[in-house]
């Protein structure tokens, strides 16, 4: 008879550990040698469940449990979507993570690679609800202790500033920190008090700063402040930008927004620092208006932070790039979030994307529609205009986009994985009535309460979590036309007629005149071979998402439509259907 044991199935088990630099010294259980210890000694007592440890370690000492910015535990979650992993052992619930919304996201991610995981001091289960609601409450106490000592030390450093010290990171430019007291550095004093009496004499700080350059008192600045090396050999910039606008140099510094006389040794004084305040908000440049043609959801879109997302144009004169971008700020005390870009014309497909296959299908239509109509009649001849009023989405540009967006979309959020669209119920009842003629205008009467909005939601990925996001977004069939790829076969089209047209047939003369070597040309005359539902598809914008001009080109196309279509990702065609030419 064989042994359970040898047929029991092993449990692959990977210890976390963690060790925070904000842990106080000479804690039970703060070191990574002694959680690995504990856990290790656990995952024996379960041998009898097959549970086995794994020999990788996955130790994060030195950072903060408030984030999932860690590098160990990157490695684990890895390791988890890759299947080397069945169970996570951990000494206690806050050093995996003190964030309840870390935690949530955590706990998705487990479940959804099927994978439990085990706190050794905190016996739950996460296979049930009772399980899942202790966790909960666990992590809202580590949440809660995380931030209260937060706030102890946010209460001691503002203390002390008001005390006089500096607490902060690396000294303005003149200065230099020893244990919280300023005092001024010799050879940067004479920049510093040169930069200050000339003000008045130049147009901008950075016309004054150049000028300081070219005098060669650039080099008066001490080589320590260059942790990297200099932009263009310039000293200027950064810190020596806000001299001016620094409090320190006239011997006071901001507490909690309030100006707190400091201990160190001023080189102006406060009424030539409020003079400096006073000329820079005359130079201020003030931000022209949007134009709401060209800027569609200017005012609407906002992130989940509740930061309205404000319209920018980058790039360059002949290059400029549209981008609805965030603030840096802080949203309350002690909590900075990242700021949030996102290309403009995206966005707007997106919004225009998913207002069309909302208007075009029909149940999800007809659920909104119902909860401004009781007669189900009448529900059903508004939902009637559908496709028509999706029609009148997809031809309007500019303008006339603007006022559509502007009546029916009450608010456009954009999150980490999906972007929200609200629309206004009455506004939608006036836009299925609506006859098509003129431009739409919303009803200013009509109230944008809560009970009278629908909710679309739209598939949406924000990254890479940096300073600067961006968002791209998953392409939905249908809805998305890609100008590269349809002009890529337009360009084909004409290349073929030309090249036929010639009797000698000379492939380089031709690639010349479309400046492409021989090998591109000729892999250009291969797109006119397309099966007539791929070029239709591309011509429709229901292309897959991942196709490019680049895969398009090189990708190795065979005679065989059905081969290509296998190739690039297309569906089989229904044998009714009907296509478009491509020339």
């Amino acid at each position: 008879m064989p042994n359970p044991t040898e047929t029991m199935t092993a449990v692959r088990c990977a210890i976390y550990t963690r060790k925070s630099t904000e842990s106080p010294t000479g804690q039970e259980m703060t070191s990574l040698a002694g959680q690995r210890a504990v856990c290790a000694a656990y995952i024996k007592c379960q041998a009898h469940k097959g549970w086995v440890e794994l020999s990788q370690h996955y130790d994060d000492e030195g950072f903060s449990g408030g984030n999932l910015e860690r590098p160990a535990l990157h490695r684990l979650l890895t390791d988890a979507r890759e299947g080397r992993i069945d169970a996570i052992v951990f000494y206690k619930i806050d050093r995996l993570t003190r964030s309840l919304a870390d935690f949530v996201r955590l706990m998705d991610a487990f479940q959804h690679f099927d994978i439990s995981f085990v706190s050794v001091t905190q016996s739950f289960d996460t296979s049930d609800s009772m399980g899942r609601m202790v966790l909960n409450i666990l992590l809202t106490f580590a949440q809660f202790e995380r931030e209260m000592m937060g706030d102890r030390i946010r209460d001691k450093k503002n203390t002390m500033r008001r005390s006089g010290l500096y607490i902060g990171g690396l000294a303005p430019i003149g200065y230099l920190s020893k244990k919280g007291r300023l005092e001024i550095i010799p050879k940067e004093a004479e920049l510093v008090r040169a930069a200050f009496d000339r003000f008045d004499d130049y147009p901008s700080v950075s016309s004054l700063l150049r000028a300081l350059d070219d005098e060669g008192k650039g080099k008066l600045v001490s080589s320590f402040r260059f942790k990297t090396k200099r932009r263009n050999g310039l000293w200027y910039g950064g810190s020596a930008q806000k001299m001016f606008r620094n409090p320190i140099y006239a011997g006071y510094q901001y507490v909690d927004g309030e100006l707190i006389k400091a201990d160190h040794e001023a080189y102006i004084s406060l009424e030539r620092w409020q003079h400096f305040q006073a000329v820079l908000a005359t130079r201020t440049k003030k931000s022209g208006k949007v134009d709401p043609s060209i800027h569609l959801l200017a005012g609407l879109i906002f992130d989940e932070t509740d930061r309205i997302l404000a319209p920018r144009i980058r790039g360059t004169k002949r290059w400029p790039q549209r981008y609805y971008e965030s603030v840096s700020r802080q949203l309350r005390k002690g909590q900075r979030v990242d700021r949030v870009r996102i290309r403009g014309e995206e966005i707007e497909q997106v919004v225009s994307g998913a207002l069309v296959a909302f208007l075009r299908d029909c149940e999800k239509l007809r659920t909104a529609v119902c909860r401004a109509y009781a007669d189900p009649h009448l529900a059903y001849e508004m939902q009637r205009n559908g496709p028509l009023a999706a029609e009148r989405i997809l031809a309007a540009k500019g303008i006339d986009l603007r006022k559509k967006f502007e009546g029916l979309v009450s608010r456009v959020e954009v999150a980490k994985s999906e972007v929200r669209i609200w629309i206004s119920l009455r506004v939608l009842d006036a836009y299925l009535r609506w006859n098509g003629i003129g431009l739409f205008h919303s009803m200013p009467e009509i109230s944008r309460s809560e009970h009278n909005l629908h909710l679309l939601r739209t598939d949406a990925i924000l990254g890479p979590h940096r300073v600067k996001l961006k968002l791209p977004f998953e392409h939905h069939p249908g809805e998305h036309l890609n100008k590269r790829l349809v002009d890529l076969l337009r360009k084909a089209a004409n290349a073929d007629v030309d090249f036929l047209a010639d009797p000698t047939r000379d492939l380089d003369r031709h690639a010349a005149n479309y400046k492409l070597t021989a090998s591109k040309f000729s892999r250009l005359l291969r797109l006119n071979y397309l099966a007539p539902d791929i070029k239709s598809a591309i011509l429709d914008g229901r292309q897959p998402p991942d196709l490019t001009e680049r895969k398009l080109l090189y990708s190795p196309l065979p005679a065989d439509w059905h081969q290509q279509r296998a190739i690039l990702g297309f569906p089989t065609p229904k044998p009714d259907r009907t296509y478009q030419s491509v020339r």
